[in-house]
């Protein structure tokens, strides 16, 4: 390559590093839950009490939803800092580095963007009537 060695000295054949592979598994996680976290509906007093008044912990499925909430919000959080840790090395070759910022902006966008919305289903509260409207 152009008078960079250091940043060379590694072949992409090479095993993968540890936090290259961590971050593949985080994301495959994220996409892996994405259906269900999809799939929850929204707490029905949202509809009588509105989505700042009604009380989401007596929601049955409160806890799924925030651990869901909070394993998307952590992941990117994680994923940052092994990209970060990652790129200290100055003997990362620069497919693996591309593919890390790739992987980064993956678990931003699936797990910061959009977890809180599909798991708490307010993305689905009002597209529609509510339930038990005939609208």
């Amino acid at each position: 390559m152009i008078g960079i060695p250091r940043i060379t000295k590694l072949s992409l054949e090479q095993r993968a590093p540890r936090a290259l592979v961590m971050q593949l598994i985080l994301s495959a996680l994220l996409l892996a839950a994405a259906p269900y976290a999809a799939s929850m509906e929204p707490f029905q007093r949202i509809f009588i009490d509105g989505s700042y008044d009604a009380p989401h912990s007596q929601d049955p499925l409160f806890l799924a939803k925030a651990g869901l909430v909070a394993g998307g919000l952590l992941i990117p959080v994680v994923s940052v800092l092994l990209t970060v840790t990652s790129w200290r090395r100055w003997t990362t070759h620069p497919g693996p580095a591309l593919l890390q910022s790739a992987l980064l902006l993956l678990t931003f966008v699936v797990g910061w963007r959009n977890y809180p919305y599909w798991a708490t289903g307010v993305y689905r509260a009002y597209s529609s009537s509510p339930p038990g409207c005939a609208g």
